[in-house]
């Protein structure tokens, strides 16, 4: 590495509007904005015009996202980015995740960014992807893997220590094979519950700054996305997946996630059409999910 690219990345400024996520956070839902937009491109779902204007799907993928974020940008809580469809096209694709984030920071700096690595290593490692994370692209939040430990400084530390971040810790995902390991009964918590209620309560115990928070599917039973917001407490964010394509109940997650949510939904609102206004029906897709959330917070 040369290097000026070496002093790019030690001197690369915190762009991110300059506000914490929790500042963030609590603007978005002073003027009433819930979704989530998840960013994950589907190369075989794009509007069929596009791969005639781009030869190359990198920079289809990249106007077709960039046409989606300026239509909701202003309306949206947060935009959450699954680094895999990103990664699973190489080196442009990754250029394409930086491209999109730096498009968002630079356009719509409320907006909250959530890189959703699922990152999880131990020591250096997890320092150099927390580096990642919070240092090189800036975002304001990140998902990570609690399988090798949650409090303690070998695991999921390097994470935490960004105070004016927020690190999303998976709890209790959306697909169904995933109950298969957190649903195990254990009997390192003295009473046999399942695995994902002591990973609930070591989550908690770690949240000495207040910016942690928990990953929970949408797609489970109401009685277990209503203990984890009873042992998470009021104000723990909780990011839940599994809206749209995957068959989460809205109502259920609006009644038993609490107040502080983020709600998000990815092919339900950027891959809805494959016609040349595929933003604008992003748009009101976006639009509909949040009135939805709103009136349910009423009600």
């Amino acid at each position: 590495m040369a290097k000026d690219e070496e002093r790019t990345w030690e001197m690369r400024p915190h762009i991110s509007g300059g506000l914490s996520f929790w500042e963030k956070f609590e603007l978005a839902k002073k003027e009433g904005r819930h979704v989530c937009v998840g960013l994950d491109p589907d190369p075989k779902r794009l509007p069929q015009h596009l791969y005639q204007e781009f030869p190359v799907v990198t920079d289809a993928i990249y106007y077709f996202l960039t046409e989606v974020v300026n239509k909701v940008g202003k309306i949206v809580l947060a935009f959450k980015l699954n680094v895999a469809f990103y990664e699973s096209l190489g080196w442009r694709g990754v250029k394409v995740m930086e491209d999109i984030i730096r498009h968002i920071q630079d356009s719509f700096p409320n907006a909250i960014i959530i890189l959703d690595g699922k990152r999880g290593d131990i020591g250096k490692s997890n320092g150099k992807y927390a580096r990642g994370y919070y240092e090189y692209y800036d975002v304001d939040g990140g998902t990570v893997n609690p399988y090798l430990g949650v409090g303690g400084d070998d695991a999921l530390a390097p994470f935490f220590a960004y105070k004016d971040k927020l690190t999303f810790v998976l709890c209790l995902t959306s697909n169904k094979s995933g109950r298969d390991v957190q649903c195990i009964p254990v009997g390192c918590c003295g009473d046999n519950r399942p695995l994902y209620q002591c990973i609930a309560d070591m989550i908690v115990d770690a949240n000495k700054y207040g910016n942690i928070g928990m990953v929970v599917g949408a797609t489970n039973p109401v009685d277990e996305i209503q203990y984890i917001r009873h042992v998470a407490g009021a104000s723990m964010p909780i990011l839940i997946p599994g809206i749209g394509d995957q068959g989460g109940d809205l109502k259920a997650v609006v009644k038993y996630g609490g107040e502080n949510i983020i709600i998000n939904s990815s092919s339900g609102i950027i891959h809805v059409s494959t016609d040349p206004d595929f933003a604008e029906v992003a748009r009101q897709e976006t639009i509909k999910l949040n009135d939805e959330i709103n009136a349910l917070m009423v009600g």
